[in-house]
């Protein structure tokens, strides 16, 4: 385990290949290190290229300590922040794939640290608004669980329940950065070159907010791969989405 300044002890799987590059995947919210299977197979075809590859559960989720009630925005950005300045030691080369939350998170530490080594992002179907995705959304995901009439009916609840199948919940401390952290707004550094894959058939997350992302930067080291067949976990088009990614990396 990794232990984090706050005192959490971070659960993660490295792999063992003897490579100076390694890939970080962050998985998205309610979801583990594993991402439902999508990571272990994107792991092992990335370990046959010759990238080593880390996956780890945020606090919050998959084999953290923490309960899900218990992890916040601002957690997570420690556990993303930590994970990354252990293999700023260990490895040459870095390079990320996050998905869905976990590319908001990515987004937002991307403000406030300098990402040394990293070679290359790549975000999967990614949230980069939380009012489009949560807060105020048009979507039925969202919908289904927040609470959308504006901050004080945010106010009038303990507990969020995302998932009830996995018993996901989330406290109003978490509800309420919704309201405060913007990974939409910022400016990608030119350096790192992002690729970013998006379902057009995505009934979580619109494409919109990708294209407007894309369209906000300032320079064209971002760009968008849209996938016309696949919905929000990519599993309709995965094979294309490997090939594509590995070959961005190489």
């Amino acid at each position: 385990m990794i232990k984090t300044i706050d005192g959490h002890d971070i659960v993660y799987e490295e792999s063992k290949i003897n490579s100076k590059k390694i890939v970080l995947l962050c998985h998205g919210i309610t979801s583990s290190k594993d991402e439902g299977g999508f990571f272990v197979k994107l792991s092992e075809e990335l370990e046959k290229n010759g990238f080593s590859t880390i996956r780890f559960d945020f606090r919050g989720h998959g084999e953290s300590k923490i309960a899900s009630e218990d992890a916040t925005i601002a957690g997570m950005l420690i556990d993303l922040n930590t994970i990354l300045n252990c293999l700023y030691e260990k490895y040459d080369e870095i390079y990320i794939v996050a998905a869905s939350f976990g590319a908001s998170i990515l987004l937002l530490l991307s403000q406030k640290v300098t990402f040394s080594k990293v070679r290359k992002v790549a975000l999967l179907n990614p949230v980069t608004n939380y009012e489009t995705t949560f807060t105020s959304t048009n979507l039925p995901w969202g919908k289904s669980f927040f609470p959308q009439e504006g901050l004080n009916s945010v106010f009038k609840k303990k507990e969020i329940t995302i998932d009830n199948e996995k018993n996901f919940k989330f406290s109003f401390e978490m509800a309420l950065e919704f309201y405060y952290y913007q990974p939409y707004n910022i400016n990608w550094d030119p350096s790192i070159p992002m690729s970013i894959f998006h379902g057009t058939k995505d009934q979580i997350i619109s494409i919109e907010d990708s294209k407007k992302f894309v369209q906000k930067q300032s320079s064209n080291s971002v760009e968008l791969v849209e996938l016309s067949r696949s919905s929000h976990g990519l599993e309709e088009e995965i094979d294309q989405v490997f090939d594509k990614l590995i070959n961005f990396f190489r």
